[in-house]
């Protein structure tokens, strides 16, 4: 009795290691796999979309490229030394001003010079991530994104209340409305970019295999 409990014992404990070893075997593919879709793993990357085939994702690449210069070859002519600049860049400012009657960039108020400095100190590092963040998909620009767009949202509220509100600035209406259309782009896609990034926790979409194993 005892030799034949031992021995349907043994037989058990053969037939549960042989399916435990079935199972590593059936599940080491889907391992590997997951291995190799995870971004941060020396198997690959996961498979991203182009920028080019995410309309939104690229018209805030070329907003954030395109701000880049405006910032540091107008806007900054503000509260920068006149002799930083070649002449094309001033040439530039003034076809502006005599275009547009622009009265802020033409008396560059100390309010605004202050949000000038913001712009290049804050902005610029900014766009420059950005570019890279949104090109590639990283979903670490989340938390910067939403702090830019909420930021730059709120400074164009005094710019453009100083167009219609100011009676000292001696515009016309269209002039007013002329100035309007060049700022408010900068109101409304930062606006856009905050609501994108309160959407989601993750912008440009989950690693679906990780959490899979999670």
């Amino acid at each position: 009795g005892t030799w034949r409990g031992e021995g349907t014992r043994t037989r058990e404990v053969r037939k549960s290691e042989e399916e435990h070893r079935w199972r590593r075997m059936s599940s080491a593919p889907n391992r590997r796999w997951s291995i190799a879709a995870h971004p941060l793993s020396l198997g690959g990357k996961k498979k991203k979309v182009s920028i080019f085939q995410r309309p939104l994702d690229l018209v805030f690449v070329i907003f954030f490229v395109t701000h880049v210069p405006t910032t540091l070859f107008v806007d900054c002519q503000c509260i920068l030394p006149a002799e930083y600049f070649p002449k094309a860049c001033h040439d530039l400012l003034q076809f502006h001003l005599d275009n547009f009657k622009d009265p802020l960039m033409g008396t560059c108020p100390a309010w605004l010079r202050s949000i000038i400095w913001c712009e290049l100190l804050l902005q610029v590092p900014f766009f420059l991530a950005a570019t890279y963040a949104f090109v590639c998909s990283k979903n670490w620009i989340r938390l910067p994104a939403l702090m830019y767009g909420i930021h730059t949202a709120t400074t164009l509220v005094p710019i453009l209340g100083s167009l219609w509100l100011n009676s000292d600035a001696k515009l016309s209406d269209v002039e007013r409305l002329t100035l309007t259309g060049i700022y408010l782009p900068y109101l409304v896609m930062p606006l856009l970019l905050a609501l994108k990034m309160l959407a989601s926790k993750a912008p440009f979409g989950e690693d679906k295999s990780q959490n899979k194993n999670e």
